[in-house]
């Protein structure tokens, strides 16, 4: 038991651009393009300098957010959709295409002495991934355009909510 050290708080918040392949299909990567420089740019611009923004795949993106609970977490993703939520594209005859994204919430305490342990922070980044990406697919399962809180009581249904998304797409 560590209590006589100190936490740190971390959020980790996966994002990912609805349906982005379809607009890829329709519109052709160019706005595409469009679509991901915007999108970074917002996220960018609602982070803080000790935030840590990653580009995980084609169209998602990961933040860690260093001394950040839930609270706070779900305060910065809303900002984020938020934002998001005012942008409209042009696309030759079609104005105003709307795009969203969602978004997978994890946090987790881990006391000072197990940070400073090369391996301990490697395993507990990994697993604030997992969950964050378990998040982030409830999200999308329920109906995309916001986020979900990974929560431990959900553990055993994360694989079922991920199947049937896939499923349904």
């Amino acid at each position: 038991n560590n209590n006589k050290f100190p936490y740190l708080e971390v959020g980790f918040v996966r994002f990912d651009i609805d349906d982005f392949s379809q607009f890829n299909n329709k519109y052709g990567h160019d706005l595409g393009d469009e679509i991901l420089k915007k999108i970074t740019g917002i996220i960018k611009d609602c982070s803080r300098p000790t935030d840590y923004v990653i580009r995980f795949g084609g169209e998602e993106f990961d933040v860690i957010l260093p001394s950040t609970g839930l609270a706070g977490a779900e305060v910065y993703v809303n900002k984020i959709l938020d934002e998001t939520r005012k942008v409209r594209f042009d696309y030759e005859d079609e104005k105003d295409i709307k795009v969203t994204i969602s978004a997978g919430i994890s946090t987790c305490r881990i006391s000072v002495a197990t940070a400073c342990k090369q391996n301990n922070i490697q395993d507990e980044y990994k697993e604030l991934q997992k969950k964050a990406d378990d998040a982030l697919y409830e999200a999308k399962s329920l109906g995309k355009d916001r986020f979900a809180v990974y929560s431990n009581s959900k553990h055993d249904q994360y694989q079922q909510i991920r199947s049937q998304y896939m499923k349904n797409r």
